[in-house]
Protein backbone atom coordinates (compact mmCIF):
# COMPACT_ATOMS: atom_id res chain seq x y z
CA UNK A 1 0.00 0.00 0.00
CA UNK A 2 2.47 2.49 0.70
CA UNK A 3 4.44 1.66 -3.25
CA UNK A 4 0.84 3.01 -4.20
CA UNK A 5 0.35 5.92 -1.79
CA UNK A 6 4.27 6.87 -3.20
CA UNK A 7 3.59 6.54 -6.89
CA UNK A 8 0.50 8.40 -6.30
CA UNK A 9 2.40 10.76 -4.37
CA UNK A 10 5.18 11.80 -7.18
CA UNK A 11 2.57 12.25 -10.34
CA UNK A 12 0.92 14.80 -7.72
CA UNK A 13 4.01 16.62 -7.72
CA UNK A 14 5.64 16.48 -11.07
CA UNK A 15 1.95 17.41 -12.58
CA UNK A 16 2.71 21.28 -12.08
CA UNK A 17 6.23 21.12 -14.80
CA UNK A 18 3.84 18.72 -16.76
CA UNK A 19 1.30 21.29 -16.99
CA UNK A 20 3.73 24.29 -17.45
CA UNK A 21 5.71 23.04 -20.45
CA UNK A 22 4.82 25.18 -23.54
CA UNK A 23 4.56 23.43 -26.96
CA UNK A 24 3.35 24.12 -30.35
CA UNK A 25 -0.26 24.11 -30.67
CA UNK A 26 -1.14 24.07 -33.90
CA UNK A 27 -0.24 20.76 -35.19
CA UNK A 28 -1.92 17.29 -34.21
CA UNK A 29 1.95 15.86 -34.09
CA UNK A 30 2.94 17.75 -31.74
CA UNK A 31 0.51 16.93 -29.13
CA UNK A 32 -1.54 20.28 -27.23
CA UNK A 33 -3.05 17.57 -24.42
CA UNK A 34 -0.10 17.02 -21.91
CA UNK A 35 -2.83 15.86 -19.44
CA UNK A 36 -5.42 13.08 -20.87
CA UNK A 37 -8.11 11.49 -19.00
CA UNK A 38 -9.37 8.35 -20.51
CA UNK A 39 -12.39 6.11 -20.23
CA UNK A 40 -13.42 2.93 -22.37
CA UNK A 41 -15.26 -0.52 -22.08
CA UNK A 42 -13.97 -4.08 -23.49
CA UNK A 43 -14.84 -7.54 -23.97
CA UNK A 44 -12.76 -9.93 -21.80
CA UNK A 45 -11.07 -12.44 -24.05
CA UNK A 46 -9.25 -15.85 -23.84
CA UNK A 47 -9.29 -17.03 -19.88
CA UNK A 48 -10.69 -13.87 -18.54
CA UNK A 49 -14.47 -14.54 -20.72
CA UNK A 50 -14.45 -17.90 -19.25
CA UNK A 51 -15.10 -15.35 -15.67
CA UNK A 52 -16.10 -12.05 -16.79
CA UNK A 53 -18.63 -9.67 -19.34
CA UNK A 54 -17.18 -6.67 -19.22
CA UNK A 55 -14.17 -5.20 -18.42
CA UNK A 56 -14.43 -0.83 -17.67
CA UNK A 57 -11.47 1.44 -17.05
CA UNK A 58 -10.38 4.72 -16.30
CA UNK A 59 -7.19 6.53 -15.74
CA UNK A 60 -5.16 9.57 -16.51
CA UNK A 61 -2.22 9.90 -19.05
CA UNK A 62 0.60 12.48 -19.20
CA UNK A 63 2.58 12.98 -22.60
CA UNK A 64 6.08 14.27 -23.40
CA UNK A 65 6.75 15.34 -26.65
CA UNK A 66 9.86 14.02 -27.97
CA UNK A 67 9.93 14.08 -31.65
CA UNK A 68 7.06 15.91 -34.03
CA UNK A 69 5.59 12.40 -34.54
CA UNK A 70 6.51 10.60 -31.25
CA UNK A 71 5.26 10.98 -27.31
CA UNK A 72 6.20 9.26 -24.89
CA UNK A 73 3.66 8.85 -21.97
CA UNK A 74 3.16 7.91 -18.61
CA UNK A 75 -0.35 6.73 -16.79
CA UNK A 76 -2.24 5.39 -14.55
CA UNK A 77 -4.96 3.51 -15.35
CA UNK A 78 -7.96 1.73 -12.74
CA UNK A 79 -9.32 -1.57 -14.58
CA UNK A 80 -12.42 -3.64 -13.55
CA UNK A 81 -13.46 -6.89 -14.86
CA UNK A 82 -16.93 -7.24 -13.94
CA UNK A 83 -17.09 -11.00 -12.48
CA UNK A 84 -20.07 -13.53 -13.46
CA UNK A 85 -22.12 -15.93 -12.69
CA UNK A 86 -21.76 -19.48 -14.57
CA UNK A 87 -24.61 -22.05 -14.05
CA UNK A 88 -23.00 -25.85 -13.61
CA UNK A 89 -25.27 -28.38 -13.89
CA UNK A 90 -27.00 -27.92 -10.23
CA UNK A 91 -25.05 -25.45 -8.48
CA UNK A 92 -24.06 -21.44 -10.11
CA UNK A 93 -20.64 -20.28 -9.25
CA UNK A 94 -20.32 -16.34 -9.17
CA UNK A 95 -17.00 -15.35 -9.41
CA UNK A 96 -15.67 -12.20 -7.66
CA UNK A 97 -14.81 -8.58 -9.64
CA UNK A 98 -11.17 -8.33 -10.21
CA UNK A 99 -9.82 -4.64 -10.10
CA UNK A 100 -6.38 -3.45 -11.01
CA UNK A 101 -4.63 -0.08 -10.81
CA UNK A 102 -2.14 -0.44 -14.20
CA UNK A 103 1.07 1.74 -14.01
CA UNK A 104 2.64 2.10 -17.45
CA UNK A 105 4.90 3.99 -19.78
CA UNK A 106 4.42 4.11 -23.66
CA UNK A 107 5.50 5.59 -26.81
CA UNK A 108 2.82 6.84 -29.29
CA UNK A 109 3.64 7.74 -33.09
CA UNK A 110 1.79 9.51 -35.31
CA UNK A 111 1.14 8.28 -39.42
CA UNK A 112 -0.87 10.82 -40.08
CA UNK A 113 -2.63 13.79 -38.49
CA UNK A 114 -5.44 11.42 -37.86
CA UNK A 115 -4.11 8.30 -36.92
CA UNK A 116 -1.59 7.19 -34.06
CA UNK A 117 -0.63 3.84 -33.02
CA UNK A 118 1.11 3.48 -29.18
CA UNK A 119 2.03 0.69 -26.80
CA UNK A 120 2.22 0.82 -22.93
CA UNK A 121 4.41 -1.62 -20.89
CA UNK A 122 3.84 -2.18 -16.73
CA UNK A 123 2.67 -3.37 -14.24
CA UNK A 124 -0.51 -4.06 -12.94
CA UNK A 125 -1.43 -4.33 -8.85
CA UNK A 126 -3.66 -6.20 -8.15
CA UNK A 127 -6.41 -4.44 -5.83
CA UNK A 128 -9.49 -6.53 -5.12
CA UNK A 129 -10.36 -9.23 -5.12
CA UNK A 130 -6.84 -10.10 -1.84
CA UNK A 131 -5.89 -12.85 -3.64
CA UNK A 132 -5.03 -11.22 -6.92
CA UNK A 133 -1.54 -10.16 -6.96
CA UNK A 134 -1.84 -8.43 -10.51
CA UNK A 135 1.11 -8.60 -13.04
CA UNK A 136 3.04 -7.30 -16.05
CA UNK A 137 1.08 -5.69 -18.66
CA UNK A 138 1.21 -4.43 -22.11
CA UNK A 139 -1.49 -2.62 -24.44
CA UNK A 140 -0.85 -2.13 -27.58
CA UNK A 141 -2.92 0.55 -29.66
CA UNK A 142 -4.92 2.47 -32.11
CA UNK A 143 -6.10 5.95 -32.31
CA UNK A 144 -7.75 7.70 -34.80
CA UNK A 145 -8.46 11.82 -33.88
CA UNK A 146 -11.79 13.02 -33.98
CA UNK A 147 -10.34 16.63 -32.99
CA UNK A 148 -6.85 18.13 -31.96
CA UNK A 149 -7.78 17.45 -28.50
CA UNK A 150 -10.18 13.82 -28.31
CA UNK A 151 -9.07 10.85 -29.74
CA UNK A 152 -11.20 7.08 -30.28
CA UNK A 153 -8.72 4.15 -29.26
CA UNK A 154 -8.90 0.68 -29.70
CA UNK A 155 -6.39 -1.60 -27.49
CA UNK A 156 -5.98 -5.08 -26.47
CA UNK A 157 -4.95 -4.94 -22.55
CA UNK A 158 -3.28 -8.52 -21.09
CA UNK A 159 -2.61 -8.71 -17.88
CA UNK A 160 0.21 -11.59 -17.15
CA UNK A 161 1.63 -13.46 -13.88
CA UNK A 162 2.68 -17.04 -13.70
CA UNK A 163 1.03 -18.01 -16.37
CA UNK A 164 -2.36 -16.46 -15.57
CA UNK A 165 -3.57 -13.76 -17.57
CA UNK A 166 -6.73 -11.41 -18.07
CA UNK A 167 -6.89 -9.93 -21.71
CA UNK A 168 -9.70 -7.43 -23.60
CA UNK A 169 -10.03 -6.07 -26.08
CA UNK A 170 -11.12 -2.39 -25.25
CA UNK A 171 -12.95 0.48 -27.06
CA UNK A 172 -12.51 3.99 -25.50
CA UNK A 173 -12.05 8.03 -25.44
CA UNK A 174 -9.14 9.84 -24.54
CA UNK A 175 -9.95 14.09 -23.98
CA UNK A 176 -7.40 16.33 -22.81
CA UNK A 177 -7.70 17.93 -19.24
Amino acid sequence: MKKIYFVCAMVLLSLPNVIAQNYNRGSRYVSRELVNATVSAGLPIGDASDISNVNLSGGLLFQWVVRDKLNLTFGATYSHFLGKDVKEELITIEYDDISTVLLGVGARGFFTQEFAVGVELGYGIGIAPKTYDGGFYYSPNLRYYIWTSTNLFLNYTNITNNGDSLSSINLGLEFSL
